[in-house]
């Protein structure tokens, strides 16, 4: 059982990179924001494993040299420093129509995932027992507007697969990086992602034919790719294209 509720600290709203709905990166573009994609794939494979599978709902088929991968994109609304909607005294400027990942901090959209507030952000104040129940002992949520804000955020990822598959092949997308080792960044013209978002909207697509090259910053984890038959590359950036790693590169 955990109880919970927000100060107006505003730590959580510092320096992120937001995940946004199809829906929510269109609005976002249009109030000024700038949407990124970040992009990471694995291997598809029959698996029991909770994560794999939370993992393969919200992805969509693809093939990379002669492996069958499981790609996700993931949109992001992306800042340095405050949001762009957070006012002086830490209240939100556009509260009601936030994301959904704002609605729901500081749950998990996950739900095989514990909420440990150790993770969180939030001051200890904020987990205090004075609080409204967050979530009750079976780690269900412990109020109606919580419980309809997960099932909207988990559904939106799962039906957004189709139309990220299709945003992919709109704006040239071919580079993923391993699941868990990092994520390969788009930065495009905001304006150039809108009506590629609108256009995917309207006609989405199940998978791509795409032939998917993997990023990574290892030369290890290039070669194990390889010999899986699947295409490598070392990371290389520019304006448009970031690696962002999880491990240090290989030494020179």
């Amino acid at each position: 059982m955990m109880h919970f509720g927000c100060t107006i600290c505003g730590r959580c709203c510092q320096g992120l990179r937001l995940p946004l709905s199809a829906v929510e990166a269109i609005d976002w573009i249009d109030h000024g924001g700038v949407v990124e994609i970040l992009c990471d794939a694995g291997p598809d494979v029959d698996t029991t494993d909770t994560a794999a599978e939370y993992r393969r709902v919200r992805a969509f088929a693809g093939r990379s040299g002669a492996m069958p991968i499981q790609v996700s994109l993931l949109l992001t609304a992306s800042f340095s420093g405050p949001c762009p909607n957070l006012q002086s005294d830490f209240t939100c400027r556009r509260y009601e129509a936030r994301p959904a990942a704002c609605r729901i901090y500081p749950a998990e959209i996950n739900s095989a995932r514990r909420l440990d507030p150790a993770e969180k952000l939030c001051p200890p104040d904020a987990w205090s027992q004075d609080h409204p129940l967050w979530l009750d002992q079976e780690g269900l949520p412990g109020s109606a507007a919580l419980s309809v804000a997960l099932n909207r955020s988990r559904s939106s990822a799962i039906e957004d697969a189709p139309v990220k598959a299709r945003l992919a092949d709109l704006l040239d997308i071919n580079k993923v990086a391993l699941a868990n080792e990092g994520f390969v960044i788009f930065r495009l013209d905001q304006h150039r992602l809108r009506d590629a978002l609108v256009e995917a909207m309207r006609k989405p697509a199940a998978a791509t034919e795409i032939a998917w090259r993997f990023m990574t910053n290892r030369d290890a984890t290039a070669a194990l790719i390889r010999s899986s038959g699947a295409l490598a590359e070392l990371s290389t950036s520019d304006d448009e294209v970031e690696y962002l790693p999880f491990f240090p590169a290989d030494a020179a």
